[in-house]
């Protein structure tokens, strides 16, 4: 029988531990826990799970820490994941083996649905990452920090195929990470891969995403037109998300022709992202383009994930440009 390997690496994730290791009971063959220095009782509840935990001195390199995790695993397949996701109920079960008994590929891009703090316009934002591939020799992790196993599997001569599994992903929900702030611990992780790779677009993009965050939006900026400087690099996820966050900081300078731009390069990769949406309908509208604003704010309405409140004003918007312009609903 074809077996999975769960394999997380932790820092004092006792809050989140165990969300994440009760959706994979009974669905993994074994759960690997590396432990890089836990103050808390994140071993002692890994344990209780029965996962097999190994402690790994911290290096500030994401990347050997999970790459010890995999020299630990014994299955055909594993499945990576963070202490502050969890495996989608409807992803459990056979769902997952089915995946990993009938496939033809090497590896899966799984969606990561990002939940969202209370307050943004979507409660989530879904992204596909390999986090599903064959236990092959040379397949690791790689990077300081945002760390791929796609490359090398791909020099492996690795099919990857996109899968149906979802996982929830609440870190963006959480203010810290091991007590201090996950924007600012991945800032300087980034800027010190950015010594060693000062051109990696991806670890610019990242860069970039995380100086938003911290609203130093002018170095953001800088850093993702940076970015897209080697676009043909980049993932179709990973540059719809770099053209939806310039999108974002030009609207916040009202540059709303830059915003249109950025916004409709976004929507081109991914017609229903809403960010990108909502941008271009409130810079259409800035712009004096208000049918055209219309139109946008109609597929927005049209999201199932657009809150009930959000939606109300939405709908205000659109019946006021109704009103003003005569506008077919």
């Amino acid at each position: 029988m074809t077996t999975v390997s769960a394999c997380l690496i932790v820092k004092d994730e006792a809050q989140n531990l165990p969300r994440c290791l009760a959706s994979l009971q009974g669905v993994v063959d074994e759960i690997i826990v590396v432990d890089t220095g836990s103050t808390d009782d994140s071993c002692r509840i890994a344990e209780s799970f029965g996962a097999r935990v190994h402690l790994f001195a911290w290096r500030n390199d994401f990347s050997a820490a999970r790459n010890a995790a995999l020299e630990q695993a014994s299955g055909d397949w594993i499945l990576s994941l963070d202490a502050d996701e969890e495996l989608e109920e409807n992803s459990r079960g056979q769902l997952l083996r089915e995946l990993v008994s009938s496939a033809r590929a090497d590896g899966f891009y799984l969606t990561v649905r990002n939940l969202q703090p209370p307050g943004e316009l979507t409660p989530w934002l879904d992204m596909q990452i390999l986090r599903l591939f064959r236990h092959l020799p040379g397949v690791v992790f790689e990077g300081a920090i945002h760390e791929q196993v796609t490359p090398s599997l791909l020099r492996a001569g690795g099919n990857i195929q996109t899968g149906s599994l979802i996982l929830l992903h609440y870190g963006y929900q959480l203010k810290e990470a091991q007590g201090k702030s996950r924007a600012h611990r991945n800032l300087e992780l980034l800027q010190e891969a950015l010594k060693i790779t000062p051109d990696d677009p991806y670890l610019q993009y990242q860069l970039g995403a995380t100086l938003k965050s911290l609203n130093l939006n002018e170095e953001a900026r800088t850093v993702l037109e940076k970015a897209l400087m080697r676009a043909s690099d980049l993932s179709a996820d990973v540059l719809a998300g770099t053209y939806m966050r310039l999108a974002q900081i030009y609207l916040m300078d009202d540059a709303f022709d830059s915003v249109m731009k950025n916004a409709l390069a976004c929507l081109h990769i991914e017609p229903d992202n809403i960010p990108a949406l909502y941008a271009a309908a409130l810079a259409s509208y800035s712009l004096g383009k208000k049918k055209e604003a219309y139109t946008f704010f109609e597929r927005l309405a049209a999201r199932p994930e657009i809150s009930e409140q959000d939606l109300s004003n939405i709908r205000q918007v659109m019946a006021s440009i109704q009103t003003d312009f005569h506008v077919d609903s």
